[in-house]
């Protein structure tokens, strides 16, 4: 499995890069400007796993004697970001977060896609990613769970194009969530009304980006605000 997963990031951050260079002959510039365009994409995290990728097969490469000179002496690799505060909802946000899903201009969201992403953000904790994943065999209703596989993701292609992937989670692990009765009843009336294949995605965003920023315009255009005093974002739902 981490093989597989391996190549496949490999294929997406490694060979667009550097995949054409000689890897035995490879320079350290040409691996800091490798690093140094990963970072312009992905957090500092995010590189470092891409590069190990890269760093495990040039490292046994070394100890065979197939590499000469070592062109890691001298990387640059991405320093740590501050932080940011976790932004969420206060006691006095969840009432009208509540008052907003029970009735006002969230109902329409009913037919506008962002009712269900609501609900799984809220009451399962989900991740963006993970929603935009979700297919209907992930849901239990006997066990009253929902369980969580994989993530998708926007990530650019050879070309420089956007495209979206439906990859492993975040933390390369896989979960099993209870469904609070406010979900699983929003759940089954979406399912009755869809009557969906077992394979189908419970959420039509296929973008976790294109979700998040419809989240936010309504959060703003609501003035749902975070403990940050900003619009709430879809992470911020997560973490409340």
């Amino acid at each position: 499995v981490t093989y597989q997963r391996n190549l496949a990031q490999a294929g997406y951050a490694i060979f667009p890069y550097i995949g054409n260079e000689s890897f035995y002959d490879i320079t350290t510039e040409t691996l800091q400007k490798f690093i140094n365009k990963l970072c312009k994409k992905y957090k500092k995290n995010t590189v470092e796993t891409y590069f190990a990728i890269f760093d495990k097969a040039y490292r046994n490469a070394i100890t065979q004697g197939k590499i000469v000179k070592d062109a890691r002496a001298g990387l640059i690799m991405p320093k740590e970001k501050k932080r940011h505060e976790i932004a969420y909802l206060d006691k006095d946000g969840r009432a009208k977060l509540q008052s907003l899903l029970n009735g006002g201009e969230l109902i329409g969201a009913r037919n506008n896609d962002l009712y269900i992403p609501i609900l799984l953000a809220y009451y399962g904790g989900m991740r963006a990613g993970e929603i935009c994943a979700l297919r209907w065999n992930d849901v239990n209703y006997n066990n009253n769970t929902i369980r969580i596989t994989k993530a998708a993701k926007q990530i650019k292609d050879e070309d420089g194009n956007n495209i979206v992937i439906v990859e492993d989670t975040k933390t390369y692990s896989k979960r099993i969530i209870p469904m609070m009765r406010q979900l699983s009843r929003a759940l089954e009336i979406q399912e009755e009304k869809e009557n969906p294949n077992a394979r189908d995605f419970i959420c039509s965003w296929r973008n976790p980006r294109h979700l998040g920023s419809a989240f936010q315009k309504w959060t703003k255009r609501n003035e749902l605000y975070s403990v940050l005093d900003k619009p709430l974002t879809m992470h911020g739902l997560r973490h409340t």
